[in-house]
């Protein structure tokens, strides 16, 4: 797969994860100082991140109620309410690409973040968002050099989205929260997430919905929603977890591959992407900031020194 491609699936992928991060997403409380110290280890002192293990029910999902539709609401908005989280995200991308795992932590506005990317290839690649910027911390730098910096102009030609609202629109994800597909809500049962007590909800949705909700708010350009709609669908079903003390804790879905657009060829058509991302650590301070600017080089002079 050529340059080009990888980007247009990677940036198709990246817009559908948006979606689904309904989540997260309500700004700082007053008064919270972000003052611990670097991003905790993986647990057990594994080289690779790892994601979930989740275990629920097998009996059939109960009929759309008003009482799970209820509870997913009052999970998303206690989710949405803490000051920090830790998230690890999954995507399950067609070959050659594989998995694609992100652990970071921030501000539940996504304003403040501090994490690693492990991309099949490339290895663990350690990012920050600070201000509006991005920077990442590539292999085989020049001397002197630790970080690449990614502007919002850069960031919307490579993927179709917004950076700054993505991460500094005050609620970026809160239109999903209204939508009326929630009312659908159907309660799976009891079940664990990385053994940890938590009920799982599941709701369907239709995606040309979710990516104009997703444009509307800025977020997302209208063309890249366009070729979201076209290249995905048309529906999907999103699995969501809760645990005993209200907050979300895992969330889980598939978008199919049914056509030819953006980048995915026609012989990806019938395959699946698989978007898995677990909450966790709410609350925890943290601390970010700003690289050094001695050693950050913009992003057009690492594609200028790449090519």
């Amino acid at each position: 797969m050529g340059r080009s491609r990888r980007g247009a699936v990677a940036a198709l992928a990246v817009a559908a994860a948006v979606l689904a991060v309904a989540g997260c997403g309500d700004g700082t409380p007053d008064g919270v100082e972000l003052t611990s110290g670097p991003r905790a280890a993986v647990p057990g002192g594994a080289d690779r991140i790892a994601p979930a293990t989740t275990s629920t029910t097998t009996a059939p999902p109960a009929p759309a109620s008003p009482g799970a539709a209820a509870a997913l609401r009052a999970a998303l908005e206690r989710s949405r309410s803490q000051p920090t989280v830790r998230t690890t995200l999954t995507m399950e991308m067609p070959d050659p690409v594989g998995s694609i795992v992100t652990e970071s932590s921030g501000t539940s506005d996504g304003r403040v973040q501090t994490g690693v990317t492990e991309v099949p290839g490339a290895g663990q690649v350690p990012f920050r968002i600070v201000d509006g910027t991005m920077y990442y911390a590539f292999p085989g730098l020049p001397a002197g050099t630790a970080w690449v910096s990614l502007d919002s102009d850069q960031f919307e030609a490579m993927t179709g989205m917004d950076l700054q609202a993505l991460v500094e629109q005050q609620d970026p994800f809160g239109p999903l929260q209204d939508l009326s597909f929630l009312d659908g809500a159907r309660e799976v049962g009891a079940g664990t997430v990385d053994g940890r007590p938590a009920t799982e909800y599941e709701v369907d949705a239709e995606l040309a919905e979710l990516f104009d909700r997703v444009a509307g708010a800025g977020v997302l350009s209208g063309t890249a929603a366009a070729d979201a709609t076209r290249a995905f669908g048309p529906t999907t079903t999103l699995h969501y977890w809760v645990d005993d003390t209200g907050l979300l804790v895992h969330q889980r879905y598939e978008l199919d591959i049914v056509a030819a657009a953006a980048g995915f060829d026609v012989s990806m058509i019938g395959e699946s992407i698989g978007y898995d991302v677990v909450f966790d650590r709410y609350g925890e301070p943290i601390d970010v900031t700003a690289p050094d600017p001695a050693t950050v080089m913009s992003f057009d002079e690492f594609r200028a020194e790449r090519d």
